[in-house]
């Protein structure tokens, strides 16, 4: 099992964070932006995880996990239009859910101001990958790129979700998955929906396990909170 884990030398963030991995991980460094890379760019491997920079208008201190690709004709940031990188439900969430841990561990300790921890809408390039690909970002602005505590918490998170995800086998858990598990996801996810979220679901069309789940909202927190449901019921059932 491959994890390739990939960051440019063009990006603050990312040059952040590869710097507290490099001495347990080997980093995939490109002098290209992480949005210029395609498929023809990257080693073959199980998983991609991007180290990179968010960044929005409000400029709010945030971290955030999402998975690469256009939902619509819409390609504004690059990659091709409507297509999405494979993405890994369980992947997604560990990773999530350990930067919110890390970080309400260092917030909790006073080594770190307020940031929201949050899924983000599935958006940008590359779009093209072959295996189950992840953005995981320091956002919003310079001052949060280059904060070290900041990388140090996605470092830490990468490297704890990478160790779950190959000591853990949970494609056997989803495959023991069944309908009324989904029909109860569906359920406690519609209960957050009704508190100003919206949620879009993909599902694999022959396992009708929900490989994708797009979280639209006002709150970062109700994004995390949603997820610790999905959670609850792919990972410890």
């Amino acid at each position: 099992m491959k994890f390739l884990l990939v960051a440019s030398n063009k990006d603050l963030a990312s040059k952040n964070i590869a710097n507290h991995i490099k001495e347990y991980f080997d980093i995939f460094e490109t002098d290209k932006e992480l949005l210029a890379l395609t498929d023809a760019d990257l080693e073959r491997a199980d998983y991609y995880i991007f180290l990179s920079k968010h960044k929005s208008m409000a400029n709010k201190p945030s971290l955030t996990v999402h998975t690469p690709g256009n939902l619509t004709e819409s390609n504004d940031l690059g990659g091709n239009p409507k297509e999405v990188c494979p993405c890994d439900a369980i992947l997604n969430t560990l990773l999530l859910k350990n930067v919110y841990k890390n970080y309400k561990t260092y917030y909790e300790n006073g080594k770190i101001g307020e940031f929201d921890v949050s899924f983000e809408v599935v958006h940008h390039s590359p779009t093209d990958l072959k295996a189950p690909t992840v953005f995981v970002e320091i956002g919003s602005s310079e001052r949060e790129w280059v904060l070290k505590e900041a990388g140090e918490i996605i470092a830490k998170s990468v490297l704890e979700t990478i160790d779950a995800v190959k000591s853990k086998n949970y494609e056997e858990k989803i495959r023991k998955m069944n309908l009324t598990e989904l029909n109860q996801l569906w359920v406690q996810f519609d209960s957050y929906a009704r508190q100003d979220f919206a949620y879009d679901f993909y599902f694999d069309r022959k396992s009708r396990f929900p490989v994708m789940i797009v979280a639209s909202g006002k709150s970062s927190g109700g994004s995390f909170y949603s997820n610790v449901c999905f959670e609850d019921i792919v990972l410890n059932s």
